[in-house]
């Protein structure tokens, strides 16, 4: 058995012991309503015109606390830098504090959810397969994107009934956005009548079998007259937007179910900071380094090292900004590397900088999958480490999900931003010292295996997805290489099969499935920060100044992975504009494409493939995959390695499968 699966199987009785330490905690942990037992709030008066109405249920929900996509309109205030969210701590679910909800609005990515009494039957619901399906007049799920000085368009959704829920008539809706939200924009989110309660998927003929009826409390603020303090909230602040959003609604406010409005974050609140960190970081000087002496095994040289980095992190392991939301060099500290070089490496060669998977080590180069790939393509590799997702981080981070807050997590997610401006410092590093200094000797004298000039970034997995943002953000990145990457952190964690370990730790604090699904709808706005879809519009076109105007690229994907969903992972090519080498083993909605036999002329240098290695798709919905192996499997092949070893050498993509990528 691989090293990979038994270091997979150890990581997993370890969080298990972690799961069994938790289990007790949080037992008075105040819950809210349950969604399913709740009546609808959005035809209720509240009784009290003077009320706060960000105290308020969400006057355009249903469920007697805030469902809905967080935040709605109703929570947001003018504030001294523009908008602000403002909710009141006894709306807000388990684990989260208004602290952690605040900014400027919802996430780029948001997962929207809500709720209709007496559930909804499936068969209203746009085609699931078919991602432009909300594009079209006719379907029942509308979601629209207002920007200023644009005109208001549709945007294309999934839409999914929480499978994960008791009881089918208690599942919440589930709205994913197919692309990423712009910055700053308003979305208004409108279901249209001819939508039928779950009975109808029992049985047609029965009493539980209606059409969902036209929300009055929509009438009434559509109408200017609404009742009570948060009708009143929404008529100040979601009308307008309504009224610019009804002609792609249907044009009829009788003929919605229910509508709501948000705004999105702002572009430099979400990125701005990592940003700020890399630039600092490619700066940043490298010459505080030390290097271990080397030490030889049968068939490679290891050589441990630390560099020392700009720091950005507080003693509460969150960055730094000063008032005008820049980030601040706390001190300066050394990190460690590891270079590995195989013996199969005789003289100069480009050497890859390598990002490990998820609660990996800094050793995983060494490991038989990668170092047989390094041994091949004759390339030595450098890591670090992606603090708080490494291996020795496990217990911190379990701690920090399954904490009675999750203020925690927003520290490991700030690591991994601090992380990756350590990656640009250890390329420079490499380039600027290391290739010049670093030498090892297998038998035939002393040589320099580092080529300064040319370091291609390769990731896979968790390293994959990093490898993203690291790519549309850091100066030093010319050639990536991103291997079963995803991105929608909040999207793709349920889906995952790591979701039955570590979704138990998030998920043992709430009561009910509704609450969990908001909660890990507001997880996203924690996640925001390191998430890919934030960063993808840079990562091909609108490049950032000072980063290569034109980077080489390659995606892989294996067909039904486990760990990480191939629908994240097409939403990032799709949003980045990844060109898919076509004919492929699967079609993938809204991506550029290239003939493969373009390659010949070596003129490819950004390519998406999709290998098949023949495994069953996945049970649709928002369940937990059951591991497949594919996830690692598709390093295995022979045409995966010669592909990759291709690309990191020349920048080339060249497909080296006999036709499609599949088992024939």
């Amino acid at each position: 058995m691989r090293q990979l699966v038994t270091l997979f199987y150890s990581r997993a009785a370890r969080l298990g012991m972690c799961l069994c330490l938790l289990g007790c905690a949080d037992e008075d942990v105040e819950r809210l309503p349950d969604a399913g037992t709740a009546g609808d709030t959005a035809d209720s008066d509240d009784g009290n015109d003077d009320a706060d109405a960000t105290t308020l249920p969400n006057a355009m929900g249903y469920g007697g606390h805030g469902l809905l996509p967080w935040p709605a309109a109703q929570y947001q205030v003018p504030g001294p830098q523009g908008l602000e969210v403002q909710v009141g701590e006894e709306l807000i679910p388990a684990g989260f504090t208004a602290e952690l909800l605040a900014g400027s609005g919802a996430s780029r990515v948001v997962p929207m959810v809500t709720w209709l009494e007496g559930g909804i039957d499936p068969a209203g619901l746009p085609d699931a397969e078919d991602w432009g399906a909300t594009l079209q007049d006719e379907s029942l799920i509308q979601v629209v994107v207002l920007e200023e000085g644009k005109e208001a368009r549709r945007w294309p959704v999934l839409a999914e009934l929480d499978a994960t829920a008791d009881e089918p008539e208690q599942a919440t809706l589930l709205l994913r956005a197919h692309r990423p939200f712009p910055a700053d924009a308003q979305v208004v989110v409108g279901l249209r009548r001819g939508l039928r309660t779950y009975g109808c998927a029992v049985d047609a003929s029965s009493p539980e079998c209606e059409e969902h009826a036209a929300s009055q409390a929509l009438a009434r603020v559509m109408a200017g007259e609404p009742i009570g303090a948060a009708e009143v909230a929404w008529v100040e602040r979601g009308a307008e937007a309504f009224e610019e959003a009804l002609p792609l609604m249907g044009g009829d406010v009788d003929g919605l179910v229910q509508a709501w409005s948000f705004r999105v974050r702002t572009h430099q609140e979400v990125v701005g900071p990592l940003i700020a960190m890399q630039r600092i970081a490619y700066e940043a000087d490298t010459s505080n380094y030390q290097l271990a002496d080397v030490v030889y095994e049968e068939d490679r040289a290891l050589i441990y090292g630390e560099v020392e980095v700009p720091w950005f992190l507080g003693e509460d392991k969150r960055v730094v900004l000063d008032g005008s939301g820049e980030p601040q060099v706390v001190e300066h500290r050394s990190v460690e590397f590891l270079v590995t070089v195989p013996a199969t490496v005789r003289e100069t060669r480009p050497v890859v900088l390598f990002g490990h998977g998820f609660f990996s080590k800094i050793e995983e180069p060494t490991w038989g999958n990668l170092f047989g790939g390094l041994e091949r393509w004759e390339m030595a590799a450098v890591t670090t480490r992606f603090y708080g997702f490494a291996e020795g981080d496990l217990a911190g981070t379990v701690n920090a999900i399954g904490g009675n807050t999750l203020e925690g997590l927003v520290g490991v997610v700030d690591q991994q931003r601090q992380s990756q401006a350590n990656f640009t410092v250890v390329h420079n590093l490499i380039r600027e010292r290391l290739a010049d200094t670093l030498e090892v000797d297998f038998g035939d004298g002393a040589f320099r295996p580092l080529d300064g000039e040319h370091i291609p970034y390769m990731g896979i997995s968790n390293g994959g997805t990093q490898g993203f943002v690291m790519m549309s953000t850091s100066p030093a990145l010319t050639r990536g290489a991103l291997i079963v990457p995803g991105g929608g952190w909040a999207h793709m964690l349920q889906r995952a099969s790591q979701w039955s370990t570590l979704g138990a730790l998030f998920s043992r604090r709430y009561t009910s499935q509704a609450e969990l699904q908001l909660g890990v709808s507001m997880m996203q706005q924690i996640f925001d920060p390191v998430d890919s879809l934030n960063y993808a519009e840079h990562l091909l076109d609108d490049r950032l100044n000072g980063l290569a105007p034109s980077p080489d690229l390659l995606v892989v994907e294996a067909l039904h992975d486990a760990q990480v969903a191939n629908m994240v992972s097409r939403w990032v090519a799709g949003a980045a504009g990844v060109t898919q080498l076509v004919p492929g083993v699967a079609e993938v909605w809204g991506v550029p494409t290239v003939e493969s036999g373009a390659q010949e002329g070596g003129e490819v240098r950004v390519g998406y493939e999709i290998y098949d290695l023949g495994v069953e798709a996945h049970p649709p919905g928002n369940v937990a995959a059951v591991e497949n192996d594919v996830h690692d499997d598709v390093r295995l092949l022979d045409s995966y390695r010669e592909q990759l070893g291709e690309f990191l050498e020349t920048g080339r993509v060249v497909r080296a499968c006999e036709g499609v990528c599949d088992p024939d």
